[in-house]
């Protein structure tokens, strides 16, 4: 989890693949961004301003492959070298930016595909809503890979209870991405292949 990890994976990954995919789950910032949705975008832009462009070949047929079959999002993806947690913190990046989702992993793989001339692709699927405030302590309860840490969560929870309400709402969207995620998974052949 993280760009810095992100970067140094797809360093190596580029070693031996000849392109890239970001995969995995995204921060909504746009309100149309339901829980659960796909993000396919035309571009990813990263913290500093620089924007790149995914294959667009690649990104049509997994278009079309996945029509009808989900909520397909287009449009860009924003990088960040944080998580985005509060409703005010996504509303203004997705001012600022234009992106209808946000990641932490998108924009140094991107910049790694570009690098090296490699396609690459983002497949992200929307894992709190735009409105959502997540609990200050997220960050401080999940690891290096994202995971959850169950003894960090009860001393968090106890230490606020009130964020209980967020964290279950949290939960429930986490799990709509993680369903889009594997039904995705499940048409590879014709989404991820090159």
């Amino acid at each position: 989890m993280g760009p810095e990890r992100a970067a140094a994976m797809a360093g190596r990954l580029l070693q031996h693949a000849a392109a890239l995919v970001s995969w995995g789950t995204a921060g909504g910032l746009a309100p149309q961004a339901r829980p659960g949705d796909l993000v396919l975008p035309e571009t990813v832009v990263s913290p500093t301003g620089d924007s790149y462009p995914v294959d667009a070949s690649w990104r049509e047929r997994a278009v079309a492959a996945l029509h009808g079959r989900f909520a397909v999002l287009g449009g860009r993806i924003a990088g960040s070298p944080h998580l985005v947690e509060s409703a005010t913190d996504k509303a203004s990046l997705h001012s600022a930016t234009g992106a209808v989702a946000v990641d932490m992993e998108s924009a140094a793989i991107a910049a790694a595909a570009s690098a090296a001339g490699a396609p690459f692709l983002a497949v992200r699927a929307i894992a709190d809503p735009a409105s959502l405030s997540q609990p200050r302590y997220i960050h401080a309860i999940t690891d290096e890979f994202g995971r959850v840490r169950a003894g960090r969560l009860l001393a968090a929870v106890a230490g606020d209870p009130r964020s209980l309400g967020a964290l279950l709402a949290l939960g429930l969207a986490f799990g709509a991405a993680l369903k889009t995620l594997r039904r995705v998974a499940a048409c590879q052949d014709r989404v991820l292949t090159l």
